[in-house]
């Protein structure tokens, strides 16, 4: 029976119905149990209709959870923006690093001071002709009077409160209007929006992105980077980051994304990587 049992599981990974980067080890076992609580919720409604139904559904829910890791693909991307306005924290409690290295809770890291606006067609090529970053042969480095200027930036917002970093952030972006800030245990955000109520007009930030980005745009203006450029150069300077801006730990390459749900994927269909923070779990860039 067991034999069986692998036999079907192995199965599905093939077929790509199970995932096992989101179960075993790198299973989040928050999401999980979030996941099960509405389908035993789902099911009992059902069992109301009929028993039998409302078996099934749970046989086949279960199922889904056990080798997908959720059952509700999108609960991590939209359930953190609602649940972030509501006491307690319903779907995490503390970072809940995935073994890729990518944290889960509230909206993690994709965000940028980029998402607020800016266009940027040919960014690295202008940083070039700005002296801010050099050919190296193949490769790109950092200009080292300008890397320098950046560390400095990043020291002193680094050591900046969050409310005042979140000032420092709406003044590098001149596309948002208004900046709020939040916290629960260790995560902290700075959230850029046009100032309405509409969720998909918010860019949320993680303070170490927050950092980077906004220090990066501060020793940009000393290179003569146009202010509306900014946002999107700062972003793309990510591309360079080798240690966190908050915490220091390495920087490494992993899977893009929550801790479970689907991750994002390029227009071929292929998982996304982004860097990531190997100590706070804090996805610092996207590779788009």
């Amino acid at each position: 029976m067991a034999g069986e049992a692998s036999r079907v599981s192995s199965a599905l990974t093939d077929l790509g119905f199970a995932r096992e980067e989101y179960t075993g080890e790198n299973r989040c076992w928050p999401c999980t149990a979030l996941n099960l609580l509405l389908l035993a919720v789902g099911c009992a409604l059902l069992s109301l209709l009929s028993p039998l139904v409302g078996v099934a559904a749970a046989v086949v829910g279960c199922g889904a959870v056990w080798l997908r890791g959720y059952l509700l693909p999108y609960t991590p991307r939209v359930g953190p923006r609602l649940a972030a306005r509501l006491p307690g924290d319903p779907f995490h409690v503390g970072p809940a690093v995935a073994a890729d290295g990518v944290g889960g809770g509230p909206p993690d890291g994709t965000d940028s001071i980029a998402d607020a606006g800016g266009d940027g067609e040919a960014v690295l090529a202008s940083l070039v002709e700005r002296g801010v970053v050099r050919p190296d042969g193949d490769d790109l480095r950092l200009d080292d009077r300008f890397e320098r200027r950046w560390d400095a930036e990043t020291e002193t917002l680094r050591a900046a409160s969050l409310d005042d970093l979140a000032a420092a952030t709406l003044d590098a972006t001149p596309a948002a209007s208004h900046v709020d800030t939040f916290e629960r245990r260790d995560r902290r955000y700075v959230i850029l929006s046009d100032g309405s109520d509409d969720p998909g007009a918010e860019s949320w930030l993680r303070r170490p992105v927050a950092v980077s980005e906004t220090a990066a745009a501060r020793a940009l203006a000393d290179f003569g980077v146009d202010p509306a450029d900014r946002p999107v150069a700062a972003h793309s300077l990510g591309l360079f980051l080798t240690d966190c801006p908050a915490c220091g730990g390495e920087v490494t390459e992993g899977l893009a994304g929550d801790c479970c749900g689907p991750p994002p994927t390029d227009a071929a269909g292929d998982p996304l990587e982004a860097l990531v923070c190997a100590d706070c779990g804090v996805e610092l860039h996207l590779f788009e």
